[in-house]
């Protein structure tokens, strides 16, 4: 299972978010980053994209962690996120209430 954060920060902001990150304390063994991804492109913003993976069964567990390493950002005047998850195919279809492989 993942979970996606979406972040857009105005340029103003960039580095009271960066002195902000480099400070987060190091992510909990049980929870994998890949990012963040930076698009730079896009007027007077910078749009930000993480992903969060971490074992289904600590899907409570993991979007609580993650929500909170985020509130250490509130300050940045502008910011929007948004959080969605994940899951894998077969994961996905069993929730859905069908037990046929998602490898069919």
């Amino acid at each position: 299972m993942i979970i996606t954060v979406n972040a857009a920060i105005p340029n103003s902001q960039t580095k009271v978010a960066m002195g902000i990150f480099l400070k987060l304390p190091k992510l909990a063994g049980n929870v994998r980053r890949y990012g963040p991804y930076l698009r730079t492109d896009v007027g007077d913003t910078l749009h930000i994209m993480t992903v969060y993976d971490f074992e289904s069964s600590l899907e409570t567990e993991a979007g609580k962690y993650i929500r909170r390493r985020y509130r250490a950002f509130d300050e940045i005047e502008g910011l929007t996120l948004k959080f969605h998850k994940w899951n894998a195919g077969k994961e996905a279809i069993q929730s859905l209430g069908f037990n046929r492989s998602a490898e069919g």
